[in-house]
């Protein structure tokens, strides 16, 4: 099942017939339509609304920012962007959560496309022989920290838990056929390159660090 666009008279909105079946309809009448996003990198990030999304994270207040760039695999998001602004790739431990980042990456591509998520097997032991060799992989984890999330919403057969050319598959993407692992972090791989969603302090744009590498992220 996929969402849908679609075009309304104004006065959508005094409709008894429309406002009861429309429950979970989102107008961006007062946003910016996504056929008017630059086509090109944006100099500046890109905010959707005024009130960003919030969710805490370790006791602190954290946002969900998208970075869309896809020439960089797991580690090239995590290390040369998330690290940079104080953050990790994200976390989701609920429906809204996913539904939420699932909307930023919709927004910005107008579809949803495969993105980077903060999962990760830092004690992998199968880069050499897959699950189906018997080999026992090590635990999924959030990498900053958040308790994992056992229904992760999994895509049919996944984790598959492979190797390919001696790679495998330890890091999470989400995408609208669900989560699946992938390989990442190694130059064999360049298919691996996705955007990523990120969870950045509140403060992030104040960061100058932050501020150098984030002229092409998405939030709201």
């Amino acid at each position: 099942y996929m969402p849908a666009f679609y075009i309304l008279p104004e006065t959508w909105k005094t409709d008894p017939n429309c406002l009861a079946i429309s429950e979970s309809f989102v107008d961006f009448h007062d946003q910016t339509p996504l056929r008017q996003l630059p086509d090109s990198i944006p100099k500046k990030p890109t905010l959707l609304r005024d009130t960003p999304y919030t969710v805490t994270r370790n006791n602190e207040t954290k946002v969900f920012v998208l970075n869309p760039t896809r020439d960089y695999d797991w580690c090239g998001h995590e290390y040369e962007f998330a690290a940079k602004c104080g953050g990790h790739l994200a976390s989701i431990v609920n429906e809204e959560e996913k539904a939420y980042v699932m909307s930023l990456a919709f927004h910005r591509w107008g579809r949803i496309r495969g993105f980077w998520l903060g999962g990760w097997q830092r004690e992998n032991t199968s880069d050499t022989l897959s699950v189906q060799d018997g080999v026992e992989e090590g635990p999924w984890e959030w990498v900053d920290g958040t308790p994992w999330t056992t229904d992760i919403w999994w895509n049919i057969g996944q984790p598959k838990n492979d190797v390919s050319r001696g790679v495998g598959s330890h890091y999470l993407i989400l995408s609208n056929w669900g989560v699946q692992d992938s390989n990442a972090c190694n130059s064999i791989y360049n298919n691996t390159h996705n955007g990523g969603v990120y969870l950045l302090p509140v403060d992030w744009m104040e960061n100058p660090e932050c501020l150098a590498v984030s002229e092409n992220f998405v939030y709201f």
